[in-house]
C-alpha cells in the first residue's frame, strides 16, 4: 500500500481504521444483546471486587510480571523490528513485510497454546518455552549476519509472541478458582503489565539513541526474555492467586 501503490504511510495507517469500525459496530450489537442479561446477575456473597487485595498476593504479580514482560517484547518487536532489519541492509518495504509474516507465524501458537495449556496441570513447560523461544530468536538477531540466522529468529520470535500473549491471558483464568477472582486478578495484572509493555519502546529506542547500535537493545531483549524462563516457571504452577 505505502510503497507498491504509492499511498504513503499516512493513508496506509488510515485504512487500518476500516476493520476498527467494523469491530465497533459488531461489538456494539453484542453490547445491546448482552445488556439484557445484566439483570439477572446477582452478586455473589463473597462479593466481587472487594478492595484491593489482589496486590497483596504474591502470585497476582507473578502473573502480572509474565504479562508484562511478554507483552514488552511484542510491542518492542512491533515497533523496532523493521529498524533492526534496515540496519541489516534491507529495505523498509521488506522489513515490514518480515514483520508481517513473523506475527502470522505466532497465529497458530495463539490458538493451540491456550487449548494445551488448560489441559495441563502445570504449564511451568509451556512458559519457559516461550522464554527459551524468545530467547534464542533475539540471540539470533544479535549474532545474525545472514538471511537463514534471520528468517529462523523470526521464525522462533513469533510463535513466542503469539503464544505467549495467549498463554499470559489464559493465566489470568488458570490462577484463578472462580470469575470474580479472575476479574480482580485481571485488572490488577493488566494494569501492571501493559503500564510495563508501555515503558518498553521508549527504553529501548533510547538505548539504541545512546549507544548507537542495535546490539544492547538486543542484549536488553535478551534478559528480559531470561527473565521471562524465571518468572514463566513460577506462574504456571498449579496454584491459585487465592486458595
Amino acid at each position: 500500500l505505502a510503497k507498491d501503490l504509492n499511498f504513503g504511510w499516512q493513508i496506509s495507517l488510515l485504512i487500518w481504521a476500516i476493520p476498527a469500525v467494523f469491530a465497533a459496530v459488531i461489538w456494539m450489537i453484542i453490547i445491546r444483546k448482552d445488556t439484557t442479561k445484566e439483570e439477572n446477575i446477582t452478586p455473589s456473597k463473597k462479593g466481587i471486587l472487594s478492595g484491593n487485595r489482589m496486590w497483596r498476593i504474591p502470585l497476582a504479580w507473578i502473573v502480572a510480571a509474565f504479562l508484562g514482560l511478554q507483552s514488552t517484547l511484542f510491542y518492542v518487536t512491533i515497533s523496532w523490528l523493521p529498524e533492526i532489519l534496515h540496519n541489516f541492509g534491507m529495505s523498509m518495504a521488506t522489513a515490514g513485510w518480515l514483520l508481517s509474516i513473523t506475527q502470522i507465524i505466532g497465529l497458530p501458537a495463539s490458538f493451540a497454546i491456550p487449548i494445551l495449556a488448560g489441559k495441563l496441570q502445570k504449564q511451568s513447560f509451556i512458559a519457559c518455552s516461550i522464554g527459551v523461544f524468545s530467547l534464542i530468536g533475539y540471540g539470533g538477531l544479535l549474532l545474525g549476519d545472514s538471511w537463514a540466522i534471520i528468517i529462523f529468529s523470526l521464525i522462533f520470535i513469533g510463535i513466542a509472541l503469539g503464544g505467549g500473549f495467549a498463554l499470559a491471558l489464559t493465566f489470568l483464568g488458570l490462577r484463578s478458582k472462580d470469575a470474580e477472582q479472575a476479574t480482580e486478578l485481571s485488572g490488577m495484572a493488566q494494569s501492571v503489565g501493559y503500564l510495563l509493555a508501555a515503558i518498553g519502546p521508549f527504553a529501548i529506542g533510547s538505548i539504541y539513541d545512546v549507544t548507537a547500535s542495535w546490539t544492547f537493545p538486543l542484549l536488553t531483549l535478551i534478559i528480559i526474555a531470561v527473565l521471562l524462563i524465571i518468572i514463566g516457571y513460577q506462574v504456571g504452577k498449579d496454584r491459585y492467586v487465592i486458595d
